[in-house]
């Protein structure tokens, strides 16, 4: 697409914390090892354009985007100056300050944890006086503020939870887990309002042995009028629950396995909430479930020749069945696809390219599904479709791509972070 550092050094663009706006690309690159600053792309070079940054102001973050701006943390690092908050309309050097709500140096978490409800952006921030606790902004210097220290002092709320599933809303309110001296880690809810910011429930009442450790709720998702996440019990460990909201509407969907089901990926597809989850005795597959414990089930068991996945496995819908990484029976990494039945789960084959290993980064389109190589043997960008031995590699072996990073469609170009050495 572009060199925005000429030379051997790299611009090193952030993908994974980059957001799109129709065929807009946003995301923060370095171009001269100085900071990072925030950039646009159509993905062509002669419209990838430098919004915000320079000597003076480094980019922490994008935080995400709202009523079409882009919102962002930013500041002069070097220069002893706070990070703030400032807005977009993506126009170079249109960038407006919202609000002066950090006054310190310290760091800044790495994702942005954030959700959009009803118009007020709600991320994770630090004032330098009480700590990574729950934000609102409207867009407005008044409309930003601290919703709530859940956590008082210093001490943060934040949970070392997946980032990308950090939030979920149901019925007017947000859920996450937030951790407090008295109870430890556990779920929470949230209107926007001081008064209206609650825990939902204490799941594990037993005392932390780790200060601000408890249940830990993560890979939050709405279904069926309720919200599904994963949490940690002393008596069952990590495993599938389910709230409505109330303390007595907490409760386990289902104790998936001895010690630790740990459910991951959540999402729904077909009427059905799938996710990945440890299988008693083999490993992580694929499993479904309607919300009660008897509907929820193993799709297809590794030892039935079904997908062995990550810990954190993360799933995309392409031609109406669920796609994802995973290991097949010969120990190699596949893509699989599931139409949530055992025999229409199966894996791609890699024939008849040469591609054999490691998939990564899987984006689906609407006519093909996307994803990188790991293979150290043939890297790249490849794409297939949900036709068997319709693989086409995409780029030349003088490209490698980083396949920690994710890729985009954007104004019908895909934007990949790599290196041509």
């Amino acid at each position: 697409m572009t060199d925005l550092r000429p030379g051997m050094d790299g611009s090193e663009p952030v993908l994974d914390n980059a957001f799109q706006r129709g065929n807009d690309l946003f995301f923060l690159a370095n171009p001269d090892g100085l900071g990072n600053r925030l950039y646009k792309s159509d993905g062509t070079s002669s419209n990838t354009v430098l919004l915000e940054g320079g000597t003076n102001l480094m980019l922490s973050m994008i935080l995400g985007i709202m009523n079409n701006e882009i919102y962002y943390i930013a500041g002069d690092f070097l220069g002893g100056e706070s990070f703030k908050l400032y807005k977009t309309n993506g126009t170079p050097g249109a960038g407006t300050l919202v609000s002066d709500f950090h006054q310190g140096t310290d760091f800044f978490i790495t994702y942005p944890m954030t959700i959009n409800m009803n118009d007020v952006l709600y991320f994770i921030g630090n004032d330098g006086v009480t700590g990574f606790e729950l934000w609102r902004t409207d867009g407005t210097g008044a409309g930003t503020y601290l919703v709530k220290d859940i956590n008082p002092g210093i001490e943060s709320c934040l949970l070392l939870t997946n980032a990308k599933q950090y939030f979920t809303q149901l019925n007017g309110f947000i859920y996450f887990g937030a951790a407090e001296p008295v109870n430890g880690a556990e779920l929470w809810k949230s209107d926007g309002t001081e008064a209206g910011t609650t825990m939902v429930a204490n799941i594990d009442p037993t005392v932390p042995s780790i200060p601000n450790m408890g249940s830990n709720p993560a890979f939050f998702c709405t279904y069926n009028n309720a919200v599904y996440f994963s949490a940690y019990r002393t008596i069952d460990g990590r495993e599938l629950w389910k709230t409505d909201g109330t303390a007595s509407g907490t409760v386990l969907v289902k104790d998936i396995a001895a010690g630790d089901g740990a459910p991951s990926g959540l999402i729904v597809h077909n009427g059905m909430l799938y996710f990945s989850a440890y299988h008693p005795n083999e490993n992580y597959t694929l499993y479904k479930s309607n919300g009660t414990a008897v509907g929820t089930t193993v799709v297809k068991a590794p030892a039935a020749g079904g997908p062995t996945t990550n810990s954190d496995a993360k799933f995309h819908i392409f031609k109406g069945k669920l796609f994802f990484e995973a290991t097949s029976n010969d120990g190699f990494y596949r893509i699989w696809y599931s139409d949530g039945s055992a025999a229409g789960t199966a894996s791609l084959p890699s024939s008849p390219t040469v591609f054999t290993d490691y998939p990564s980064s899987l984006l689906a389109t609407t006519n093909y599904l996307y994803f990188l190589s790991g293979d150290s043997n043939n890297p790249g960008v490849y794409r297939t479709t949900e036709v068997p031995n319709q693989m086409t590699r995409l780029t030349d072996v003088s490209f490698t791509a980083n396949v920690f990073q994710p890729i985009f469609l954007v104004n019908n170009c895909l934007v990949v972070r790599g290196d041509n050495g």
